[in-house]
């Protein structure tokens, strides 16, 4: 498996990971505009994306960018980013392929000058990206309550 960072040209092999995730919590109905959203942001100046190839395939994305509003009031230290799109090829959950991308994306933070990282997770991936998030940072500095569900946060110091 390689990782690189991500092109403009990866955008349709990512689509179909993506479709696998982006959907509503309690519909399953694809979010079509969230996909497209996402898929307009890889390569483009405001994020930065990597990407894990195995043999001809893209097997999954993990962004870093500056914190958004809802999580830049977490960062404790000056330079902080956060990690956004974090997607793995559900076929290939759960053989180092999130783990590779977060490596990734930690050194990148890190060359950069980036003191933290930030990341911020919503209801939808609760029982997907949770668990993910707390083995590597350990347990989330804060859980946000909603009516349409928890939003768990971690922070990890580079």
């Amino acid at each position: 498996m390689l990782v690189r960072r991500a092109r403009v040209t990866d955008r349709d092999a990512l689509r179909p990971i993506l479709e696998q995730w982006v959907r509503g919590r309690v519909s399953g109905r694809l979010l079509r505009a969230e996909v497209e959203e996402i898929l307009r942001s890889v390569g483009a100046a405001e994020a930065w994306h990597a990407v894990a190839i195995g043999g001809p395939s893209v097997l999954g994305v993990m962004g870093l960018t500056v914190p958004q509003p809802d999580a830049a009031h977490y960062a404790q230290t000056a330079r902080p980013g956060q990690v956004v799109n974090a997607f793995v090829d559900r076929p290939y959950e759960g053989r180092g392929i999130g783990s590779s991308l977060a490596a990734y994306v930690e050194n990148r933070a890190i060359a950069t000058g980036l003191t933290e990282l930030l990341v911020r997770s919503g209801p939808r991936y609760e029982q997907s990206g949770w668990g993910f998030w707390s083995a590597r940072y350990g347990e989330p500095v804060a859980i946000e309550h909603a009516d349409r569900g928890n939003t768990a946060v971690w922070r990890t110091v580079l």
